[in-house]
């Protein structure tokens, strides 16, 4: 069986190579599609991807190339019949679109793949490989990176409201075209109608053949089934609005490499088991920052910079006796960040985040997809709402603790670190939430490879391959 992955850049990285290698030991043929534009991001993955021997393709170089090619002919509007009259702007996306769609077509004819798997599939996914895909009869996996909720939608169009920025359904004929021929691109909201892209690019992904049947949903595109991580992940894609027959519950490879390291480390796997610390009379403290949105939202933080919400959160933690403190930084920290978190005697880690989870007492961090981990590992979480996001992701996990105040956030570390009935007491509702949001079984990818196989079975008889195989004999005779 050959697998091709497609992602979007390094903070996908690490699932997607802990997929890849366990694909790779069950002898699975694997390549990765990158769709990201950056030559410095697509340079580190090819290096990746040449350590562990699976070929790399970049989406984005070939749509260069195919663009380029077309230069000459830039002034020709692409042969595509549709009820509305496009402009010159919606030509041009027509064009771009049209060559990611044959980048794609160049890629699958390279790889030969029989089963795409990706990590969205949605606004921010690779639409046009997936769409690719489906047209040639592959079958579409998604194994989900992180979450997206709805009410990440209405902080965004907040934002770009106050910002000045937000993109509402124009006036005129492209509007009217928008009201007609992709109304469910329309999100209404107190500012108005709202368009996740401009009303032109719109029509133009309508006009090939990329519509998204839920473009405001993180996981609303077309790939056929969603690998489903937990029961609270799924009844998550439900209130999403994703239809159940795509739904399927396997877990996830995230929870196997947490296993992984649980089966290497007797004391992390006693303190899970036992929903106790690691080492007695010590509280390790894992800090995993979020990047900046002082940018967007730093009138609802408390701190005038990012530089000083991480120094103040970071030397408070740090003051607290019998804590013993790691810091996971953003790829975007500043050097003189990371050396205040340094001084303030934090050790920063360069392990995977997910490693380190399990090896710690109490977690704390800013509405983190990976909170999901920390409460599969009955860990503690305190969730700093530094930006003002009040998601409704955690509601249901009795041990994520969610404040908008640093102070108030420090005193319960404090009693944490001080009082062990209280964090006792903490550890054993999280305990009580564990199992719905992940299993450390160890077969998490056994039950992904089987769905893979079943994916791939399906699909051996296509009638439509059948009937073009069949046109391509009698043209032969």
């Amino acid at each position: 069986m050959k697998v091709l992955i497609s992602g979007y850049g390094q903070s996908q990285w690490p699932l997607i190579e802990q997929i890849a290698l366990r694909l790779l030991r069950s002898r699975v043929h694997v390549a990765f599609a990158s769709f990201n534009a950056d030559a410095a991001v697509n340079a580190g993955l090819t290096a990746r991807c040449e350590a562990l021997g699976i070929g790399f393709h970049s989406q984005e170089s070939l749509v260069a190339q195919i663009l380029e090619r077309q230069a000459p002919r830039a002034t020709r509007t692409p042969k595509i019949s549709t009820p509305w009259q496009p402009d010159s702007t919606e030509e041009n996306y027509r064009r771009l679109l049209l060559a990611q769609m044959q980048a794609s077509q160049a890629i699958l004819k390279s790889v030969q793949p029989h089963l795409l798997i990706v990590c969205e599939d949605g606004p921010g996914g690779n639409a046009a490989l997936i769409a690719t895909a489906r047209q040639k009869g592959l079958p579409t996996l998604v194994t989900p990176f992180g979450i997206g909720e709805q009410k990440d939608y209405d902080n965004f169009i907040e934002d770009r409201a106050r910002e000045g920025s937000l993109t509402l359904v124009p006036e005129g004929p492209i509007g009217e075209a928008v009201r007609s021929f992709a109304p469910h691109w329309i999100r209404p909201s107190p500012h108005g109608e709202v368009l996740i892209h401009p009303a032109e690019f719109i029509l133009a992904k309508v006009a090939v053949g990329l519509d998204l049947p839920k473009p405001w949903v993180v996981q609303g595109g077309t790939a056929d089934l969603i690998a489903v991580e937990s029961p609270a992940m799924r009844r998550h894609y439900l209130r999403e609005g994703i239809a159940e027959s795509k739904l399927r519950q396997i877990g996830s490879v995230y929870c196997d490499v947490i296993a992984d390291v649980l089966a290497r480390d007797p004391k992390a796997m006693h303190a899970y088991r036992s929903a106790s610390v690691i080492d007695e009379g010590r509280l390790k403290l894992l800090i995993a920052l979020p990047p900046s949105y002082h940018g967007a939202r730093g009138h609802l933080a408390e701190h005038a910079s990012y530089s000083d919400f991480v120094r103040s959160l970071v030397t408070e933690a740090a003051r607290i006796p019998g804590i013993d403190l790691s810091v996971a930084v953003h790829p975007g920290t500043h050097a003189a960040d990371r050396q205040a978190i340094s001084a303030a005697g934090a050790r920063i880690s360069t392990n995977w985040l997910l490693e380190e989870i399990p090896r710690c007492d109490v977690f704390l961090t800013t509405w983190s997809s990976t909170i999901r981990w920390a409460i599969a590992c009955k860990k503690p979480v305190l969730n700093y709402d530094a930006y003002g996001f009040a998601l409704p992701t955690y509601r249901d996990a009795g041990g994520v603790t969610t404040t908008r105040n640093l102070a108030e956030l420090i005193a319960r570390l404090r009693n944490l670190a001080e009082n062990p009935d209280a964090l006792r007491a903490h550890a054993a509702r999280q305990a009580e939430s564990a199992p719905d949001w992940g299993q450390f079984d160890g077969g998490d990818f056994k039950r992904l490879l089987l769905l893979a196989r079943e994916l791939v079975a399906s699909r051996r008889f296509s009638p439509r391959r059948a009937v073009a195989k069949l046109k391509t004999i009698v043209k032969k005779l």
